[in-house]
């Protein structure tokens, strides 16, 4: 006898591609930001760090996309 996975349950949320997806385009728009404005844009008190956070912002996104279903 074969066991059936009840599909339903392997799905995720309605909002997790959401989520995912979200993380990785606010990743790179703080990126493009800190790019075209010199670094005055988005948070200027944290310099070359502003590079860090969007590449933490965009890996949680791709992190997320390891679990995707």
């Amino acid at each position: 006898m074969s066991r059936k996975k009840h599909e339903s349950s392997e799905n995720n949320p309605v909002w997790f591609p959401t989520i995912m997806f979200g993380l990785m385009g606010t990743g790179a728009v703080w990126m493009v930001l800190f790019y075209i404005s010199n670094g005055a844009l988005p948070l200027p008190a944290v310099g070359t760090w502003n590079i860090l956070i969007a590449f933490g912002i965009i890996m949680a996104g791709f992190a997320m996309m390891s679990r995707w279903k």
